[in-house]
């Protein structure tokens, strides 16, 4: 896999389950049939947070089409896993809403529909600084050198069953893929294994003929999972620092310690598995609209037309300025953005967010009235951002 070649991604949505069935079916018919090499996410978040190896590889190729969520949230969690995407280098489109014949015809085809993502900064926190969620080893290969491919029904077959158990497929092809293989080190899947090399500890597992029962309790074992666990929703904000100013109240609102901030007042999301599933409260509060939750259902909140919306107050069309009142277009133009963003951009819904996760964190236990869980709510932020002359508050039991 080197930077002068061409790749797809397809994120499958594991964990929240976005992408249609029928879509994610379609997909893996496309891909499994095809030539190309692949990768079939289970999750792209969960990439992301873990800052998987692979992402950084897809980020160098020449070409990458990226069928997943919003682009402008893939292209934000390509910078939190620190494998920031160049302009002009990928393509992605939003699948979460496709119908099978769409997704296939785009695949097998793309077009216009497909859109240039954005150039983005990184967005990682620091190594040091950074929580990294504890996920199983979960990267997998369908390795084909030159006269051991798979045939394209048992590839499709694989991929399937690997996806519904969590685990994000790469199809390596030719024999190019062998150092890119021995840098990520996933479980290789092989036609056949040449007799010497297969077994736990080499991480190459023979399965042409092999039940995929047995093949799936092989994974698992290598990947230390005894078996089907609850998932990781993979539930947290992505942060586009195209936008951020660091301004912090994502950092002062949120209950959990998913933000800190340096030395210097930056921003960044250190324990994204410390993130209360479900709650994107951070996102609404946030003034320039930074804060991306590519699991929520509906824009501007998970990145789906939050650059048309944010954008709407500052495009100017000179024509209409010279033949009327400035101010009043200005006006009027704003308040079209406001109320764009007024659903999801909400202080109200974002406090009522915050109290309906702190009620749930105390185990929904019932308080005596709302002043109690707003005195609830300030001992836990104290807690996360002492005052130098606060009192120290006893540990929570």
């Amino acid at each position: 896999m080197t930077s002068g070649t061409s790749s797809v991604l397809f994120c499958a949505c594991y964990g929240a389950k976005r992408v249609p069935k029928a879509a994610v079916a379609a997909a893996l018919d496309v891909l499994s049939s095809g030539e190309t090499e692949f990768l079939a996410a289970a999750d792209l978040c969960e990439l992301a947070a873990t800052r998987s190896p692979v992402l950084a590889e897809l980020a160098k190729r020449s070409e990458l089409q990226i069928a997943a969520c919003a682009p402008r949230a893939v292209a934000a969690l390509f910078a939190f896993a620190d494998a920031p995407l160049a302009a002009g280098k990928a393509r992605a489109l939003d699948i979460t809403s496709c119908a099978a014949q769409e997704t296939r015809a785009a695949l097998a085809n793309p077009g216009e529909q497909w859109e240039s993502l954005p150039a983005m900064p990184s967005s990682a926190a620091p190594a040091a600084r950074y929580i990294r969620p504890r996920t199983p080893r979960r990267l997998v290969a369908l390795h084909e050198p030159r006269g051991q491919a798979f045939d394209s029904a048992r590839r499709r077959e694989l991929c399937q069953a690997l996806i519904e158990e969590g685990f994000h497929v790469f199809r390596a092809v030719n024999g190019t893929a062998q150092e890119l293989l021995d840098r990520l080190r996933p479980v290789r899947l092989l036609v056949k294994s040449g007799g010497s090399v297969e077994g736990k500890k080499s991480g190459v597992l023979a399965v042409q003929s092999r039940p995929i029962e047995d093949i799936l309790a092989a994974l698992r074992e290598a990947a230390g999972d005894g078996g089907p666990q609850e998932p990781w929703l993979a539930w947290y904000p992505a942060m586009d620092l195209s936008r951020c100013v660091d301004c912090g109240q994502c950092l002062q609102f949120c209950l959990f310690g998913v933000f800190a901030a340096d030395e210097a007042g930056r921003v960044r999301v250190v324990a994204p598995d410390h993130c209360k599933p479900n709650c994107p409260a951070c996102a609404r509060v946030c003034p320039e609209g930074a804060i991306l939750f590519p699991k929520y259902p509906s824009g501007p909140i998970n990145g789906a037309e939050a650059e048309e919306a944010a954008g709407e107050a500052a495009r100017v069309d000179l024509a209409s300025l010279i033949q009327g009142d400035v101010h009043r277009l200005l006006r009027e133009r704003s308040e079209r953005a406001r109320k764009r963003f007024s659903l999801d951009r909400s202080r109200a819904e974002a406090e009522r967010e915050r109290c309906r996760c702190m009620q749930e964190s105390l185990g929904n236990a019932p308080l005596p009235d709302p002043a109690a869980l707003k005195a609830a709510i300030q001992r836990r932020l104290d807690r996360l951002h002492p005052r130098p002359d606060a009192p120290k508050q006893p540990p929570t039991q």
